[in-house]
């Protein structure tokens, strides 16, 4: 039979109660705290505190702190009010074991909303790297399958084909002779090829510009357009120079 402690103390304020409990040399990790917002108990063998609390408190945010021999509890109450006793007075023994039963059945409650909440929180963690994996999965594949196509078509060409600067060259030759758009396909091969040459976009803009393609023309001109002062021509290539209207502004160069 536990000994029931009744040598606490307490005081309050409107909101809160601070209960000072004595451990009587028994060690901390041989107590046992249990606390819903109706019911406290403190159990450290051989001893025993219960208090079926005069009303009910905030038992998620109240806590307890132990040291020199005490436990010292701050119970934040739930409505603003002063309480005339800690326990409520008048409780029979039936109404004692029907509080304990129902405060277990509550803390057990709400151990198992915790555990169901914590194990959705993990799923949506898992569903959502698994949706962040497949994405990566996919964007992998289409570069494989864009990547694929690519080499196909290359070995396809030939030896001289896969070299951007004949390409480049191939598509002056093309714009000397006013084919614009065989000069482009040559562009666009070299290019895919080497996209690091600026003079293949100012080329293939020259192209699109012949063919009143305004808009495409700006859009090659402005590629690599910071890199256009440090570019120079072969003297022996043909300069061929194409002012673009005020609307363009920029210069195309041949090379």
């Amino acid at each position: 039979m536990p000994l029931q402690v009744s040598d606490y103390s307490w005081q309050q304020t409107k909101t809160a109660v601070f209960l000072s409990l004595p451990l009587k040399g028994v060690c901390v990790r041989d107590t046992d705290v249990f606390c819903t917002e109706n019911y406290l108990k403190v159990n450290f063998p051989p001893f025993l505190f219960e208090a079926f609390l005069y009303a009910p408190i905030d038992d998620e945010s109240s806590k307890a702190k132990i040291g020199n021999d005490t436990i010292v509890f701050t119970l934040y109450k739930k409505e603003a009010a002063m309480w005339e006793t800690l326990s409520v007075t008048g409780v029979d023994k039936e109404m004692m074991q029907r509080i304990r039963e129902k405060s277990i059945l509550q803390a057990q409650e709400r151990a198992k909303e915790a555990t169901e909440a914590k194990a959705a929180a993990k799923r949506e963690d898992q569903k959502y790297a698994l949706s962040v994996m497949m994405k990566w999965l996919h964007k992998q594949a289409e570069a494989r399958r864009a990547m694929n196509t690519d080499i196909a078509e290359l070995c396809d060409l030939k030896e001289e084909e896969k070299n951007p600067e004949w390409l480049k060259d191939k598509g002056n030759k093309l714009f000397a002779t006013e084919n614009y758009l065989a000069a482009i396909n040559a562009y666009n091969l070299a290019i895919r090829l080497n996209n690091k040459m600026p003079l293949l976009y100012l080329n293939r803009a020259a192209c699109h510009l012949k063919l009143k393609n305004l808009h495409k023309a700006i859009e090659d001109s402005s590629k690599e357009f910071c890199s256009l002062e440090g570019i120079e021509c072969q003297a022996s290539e043909p300069k061929l120079s194409h002012h673009i209207p005020s609307d363009l502004h920029v210069y195309i160069q041949m090379a």
